[in-house]
C-alpha cells in the first residue's frame, strides 16, 4: 500500500507533549501516527525524527491497514454482544433491577437505551478499577514493587501508563480483555516503576513475572480493536 524507500510526507496525527524525555512514535490501529515529545521539543525536531523513521511507520500503517478492520459502531439492541474479561454476553433491553448488569448475559433497562453508551463506559470503568486494583495488590506483593496510585481513564492509544511518580494509569477498556491479558499489562505498568524505559532489562524484569508476555502482547496486538464500544 505505501512504497517501502520513496520520500514521502507522511501526515502526523497528534502531537502529545509531556515531562518525558525523549520522542515516542505510535501508529495506532486507525493507522494514524501520534507522537509522543519532551514539552521542550521543537516541531522541526519532531518533523526530523518522523522523517528518519519513515519506513518503519509506513510498515506500521500497512500492518494496520491489512490487519485492522474498524468495529461496527454499538446500536445497543437486544442480540448484540459484548465483551467483559474475554468473554461475549449478548445484550437484553429488557426490565432488569438495575440499569446495567451482567450475568449469562447483559441486561439493560429498555428506556434506558438512549444513554446506553454511556452506561457500559459507567460499567466497564467501575469494573476496571475493582479488577485492576485487585491485581495490583497481587502483583505487587509478588513483584515487591510498590506504585502510589492507581485511576482509570478513557485512554485510547495505550492501556496503561506509569508517571514519574509512581502512580499508575489504565484504559477503562482492559476490562473487556481476559484476565491474564490484564494481568501482563498490570506487570508491565509495574516494571515500569522501576525501570522507566523498554530495554533488555525491562522485558527481563516482565519475564521474571510473565514468562508467556509475549503471547499476551500478541492477543492485545491481534484483537485490541475488539475492546472498544
Amino acid at each position: 500500500m505505501f512504497p517501502i524507500g520513496l520520500k514521502m510526507t507522511i501526515q502526523i496525527n497528534q502531537i502529545i507533549r509531556s515531562r518525558r524525555k525523549s520522542i515516542y512514535l505510535l501508529v495506532d490501529t486507525d493507522a494514524k501516527l501520534i507522537v509522543k515529545a519532551p514539552v521542550c521539543c521543537s516541531d522541526k525536531a519532531i518533523r526530523e525524527s518522523v522523517e528518519r523513521h519513515q519506513d518503519w511507520i509506513i510498515r506500521k500503517m500497512t500492518w494496520a491497514h491489512s490487519h485492522y478492520k474498524p468495529a461496527n459502531p454499538k446500536k445497543y439492541v437486544t442480540g448484540e454482544r459484548f465483551l467483559y474479561l474475554g468473554n461475549e454476553y449478548e445484550l437484553v433491553a429488557e426490565a432488569a433491577d438495575v440499569p446495567l448488569t451482567f450475568d449469562n448475559k447483559c441486561f439493560i433497562l429498555a428506556n434506558h437505551t438512549a444513554g446506553a453508551r454511556q452506561l457500559f463506559i459507567d460499567w466497564y470503568t467501575k469494573e476496571a478499577y475493582r479488577i485492576i486494583t485487585e491485581r495490583l495488590d497481587l502483583y505487587s506483593g509478588i513483584t515487591k514493587i510498590k506504585y502510589r496510585k492507581v485511576s482509570i481513564s478513557n485512554a485510547k492509544t495505550r492501556w496503561g501508563a506509569c508517571s514519574y511518580n509512581g502512580n499508575l494509569h489504565f484504559s477503562w477498556t482492559l476490562v473487556m480483555a481476559p484476565l491474564e491479558v490484564i494481568d501482563y499489562v498490570v506487570v508491565h505498568e509495574l516494571c515500569h516503576v522501576k525501570i522507566r524505559n523498554h530495554s533488555r532489562e525491562f522485558w527481563q524484569k516482565v519475564n521474571e513475572f510473565i514468562p508467556v508476555y509475549k503471547l499476551r502482547r500478541k492477543w492485545l496486538k491481534e484483537n485490541q480493536n475488539l475492546l472498544t464500544l
